[in-house]
């Protein structure tokens, strides 16, 4: 049987799905993003975490909001 779009946009859902996004998004920016991840020092201060373990931090944190995601999706 052929799926079908919704005739009315459900934006409660969307809300929910951007939001998810934008937590998603949020780490993997700080690892990844030259722009963001330009002072690595500020970074680390502004998580509360020493510059030695700044990306293991934000890898085990995106993680952790990866599973949260999964059973939320």
């Amino acid at each position: 049987m052929p799926a079908a779009a919704q005739a009315k946009l459900n934006l409660r859902l969307k809300h929910e799905l951007d939001s998810i996004y934008a937590v998603d998004q949020r780490y993997r920016a700080m690892l990844f993003d030259p722009r963001i991840n330009r002072n690595p020092d500020s970074l680390a201060a502004a998580l509360g975490v020493t510059k030695a373990v700044l990306n293991a931090t934000l890898m085990d944190r995106m993680h952790r909001v990866d599973a949260t995601d999964l059973g939320r999706i």
